[in-house]
């Protein structure tokens, strides 16, 4: 079953090295790892057409087969450091994916282990969005606190304290702040021709879905204890 006819690549990348936290991808979130929760999100949505792995790590590619993502492929070494480009790494990908299959897809997903939270009905709200509104590309997003907002933020300059933004010193009440928002990993899709031809995640005529859920994206050992601690109190 399709979305009004859509071809969809879902793809997981799963990079082995990790910083934050050794072997990210294969921690475990109720018993399951993050790739295995990314894999089972795929699995559930049948507008999806095919779901692969991208990965240059043996275990977090064979953790993605257990849970039905296809491995098409050892991720190459150049596109494996912690300075490769995500638009690098899914353009290879979905190339590889469309000489495998021998088709051609006109959306792709990005999935990333690290948030975990995701549902179902965020992915399907995102397919229908981009799909019916005819963009190019879609991010989900969040807005943030404002006393996070760039405004509100400080400095150090030469051993002194500044404002980080020119606006900051003609706040003084955070009804003058806008909106602005972040991404949460939950979900990104493009079009063929965004990936392609214009080689950009938010692509000429970009849309968003906002997200009102809680979610986290996993960079830390102290996201991963928030992320055990929702989790916990939402799914099980």
């Amino acid at each position: 079953m399709s979305y009004k006819g859509k071809k969809i690549l879902a793809i997981v990348p799963a990079r082995g090295g990790s910083k934050g936290i050794l072997k990210k991808n294969l921690i475990k979130l109720s018993g399951l790892s993050l790739i295995a929760h990314s894999a089972k999100i795929c699995n559930k949505i049948d507008w999806i057409d095919h779901s692969i792995i991208s990965s240059d790590d043996k275990k977090m590619i064979d953790e993605g087969k257990k849970f039905g993502l296809k491995s098409l492929f050892v991720r190459p070494k150049k596109l494996s450091s912690d300075t490769a480009k995500a638009i690098d790494v899914w353009r290879h990908a979905f190339l590889e994916a469309e000489k495998y299959y021998n088709t051609t897809f006109h959306l792709t997903l990005l999935i990333e282990p690290s948030s975990p939270l995701r549902k179902k009905s965020h992915i399907k709200n995102s397919i229908k969005k981009i799909v019916d509104g005819r963009f190019d590309s879609l991010l989900t997003i969040n807005k943030i606190d404002s006393k996070y907002h760039p405004d509100k933020l400080l400095k150090i300059q030469e051993d002194n304290l500044k404002y980080f933004s020119e606006n900051g010193e003609r706040i003084t009440a955070r009804q003058q702040l806008n909106s602005l928002y972040q991404r949460n990993g939950v979900c990104y899709i493009l079009t063929r021709e965004c990936l392609i031809n214009q080689n950009k995640i938010i692509g000429k005529n970009c849309s968003y879905i906002i997200i009102d859920d809680f979610v986290v994206n996993i960079d830390n050992s102290f996201d991963y204890k928030i992320a055990q601690s929702i989790f916990k109190d939402t799914y099980e």
